[in-house]
């Protein structure tokens, strides 16, 4: 297996393909109202020859989110793992502590949501400096650092890298 997938689910989430062994790199959006779910199976149906491993972030509803915005999460995590599962790929479910613990990313204590953002996307870069995780104008692209390191993960825990 040289194909690892990892999967920021949010609606501003990406999928990242990672090949080791190449370096190569390619992200595609999450199912949103500009992507839509044919979009993403095509992209994973496009890879299934090479029978990739697939982590998707495993994530849960957290206390202050508002029932509308616990719902959304849900429905996009839903829309991606049936995705998936009908493209017949295998893929496990991984907590974030435990993705960002294998590949060597620490938050402070009470580190708020935006750093977490800055420290991943610090480490991602450190990793993989020719990533595309920085749109034109230089911001951070939503989903793009996670899942890169998610699937930098999966490598890691089948014998690629460090």
């Amino acid at each position: 297996m040289d194909l690892f997938i990892g999967v920021d689910p949010g609606g501003k989430g990406a999928l990242c393909a990672l090949t080791p062994s190449t370096g190569d790199i390619e992200f595609h959006a999450t199912p949103n109202d500009k992507v839509n779910n044919a979009e993403v199976f095509a992209w994973l149906c496009k890879r299934a020859w090479l029978r990739p491993l697939i982590a998707v972030e495993a994530v849960r509803s957290l206390p202050g989110m508002s029932a509308r915005s616990n719902f959304s999460f849900g429905y996009n995590l839903g829309q991606i793992e049936t995705i998936i599962s009908a493209v017949r790929h295998p893929w496990i479910r991984v907590m974030p502590k435990v993705w960002q613990k294998g590949v060597g990313i620490k938050f402070p204590k009470k580190c708020a949501s935006r750093d977490r953002k800055i420290i991943t996307a610090k480490r991602c870069i450190e990793l993989f400096p020719k990533a595309e995780i920085y749109g034109p104008r230089g911001g951070l692209m939503d989903g793009r650092a996670d899942s890169l390191m998610i699937a930098h993960y999966l490598s890691l825990q089948h014998g690629y890298g460090e």
